[in-house]
């Protein structure tokens, strides 16, 4: 679960209240755009390639905006239905540096083609749903599934001893991975920095 609150969970990250706490599988927006910065250092134009009607996506849009505003200039290129994705080359303004692409059904169901345009505007993709990577996204800083589930029983203890679940705040990602395509990273001349290929936790060919 990404974003608890919106879909009616919990009341608020820090007091969810009622029955139910956890760990939202959303890494933090200042670390995504440390990864961008670290990755990408020559960029300054980023455009956020989401879907308007998904509550995930609009969440981490507005995080993510508050986090790069003095890093990057965000170009909002927001769809509506699949069908608008078809547009994209025309939308794509020429000073573009990257894609962003924040979590979301219908942009990740609708990949392939943002991958084709993308590579025909020579535009690499930093993404936030990890299969992308292997797809044709440049790279991904996002959750490590078996660290989310040590942080799920870490809070199943607390209420196994007594604390209320409503009580105990919903944690985020604080130990994300990183994930690079070294071939997308060719075919753009983009040279992957070495740092980040030695943290990444898997780098595809």
């Amino acid at each position: 679960m990404f974003d608890p609150v919106g879909v009616g969970l919990t009341q608020s990250m820090d007091r969810p209240g009622g029955k139910a706490t956890g760990v939202a599988g959303m890494v933090p927006a200042a670390a995504k755009v440390a990864f961008i910065r670290e990755l990408l250092p020559a960029a300054h134009s980023i455009g956020i390639l989401y879907h308007s009607g998904d509550s995930n996506a609009l969440l981490e849009v507005r995080n993510f905006k508050q986090a790069a505003s003095s890093t990057f200039t965000l170009i909002d290129l927001p769809i509506v239905m699949p069908e608008d994705l078809s547009t994209l080359p025309a939308r794509l303004p020429p000073v573009l540096d990257a894609l962003f692409l924040p979590i979301g059904r219908v942009v990740e169901e609708n990949f392939a083609s943002v991958a084709y345009y993308a590579e025909a505007a020579n535009l690499p993709i930093i993404t936030s749903h990890a299969p992308n990577v292997p797809s044709g996204a440049l790279g991904a800083l996002v959750a490590n599934h078996y660290e989310l589930g040590i942080a799920c029983a870490v809070k199943a203890s607390q209420i196994l001893a007594g604390t209320q679940p409503g009580s105990i705040p919903v944690g985020i990602v604080d130990s994300p991975e990183i994930q690079l395509n070294a071939f997308v990273a060719d075919n753009l001349g983009i040279k992957l920095p070495q740092a980040l290929l030695t943290k990444a936790t898997e780098v595809f060919e």
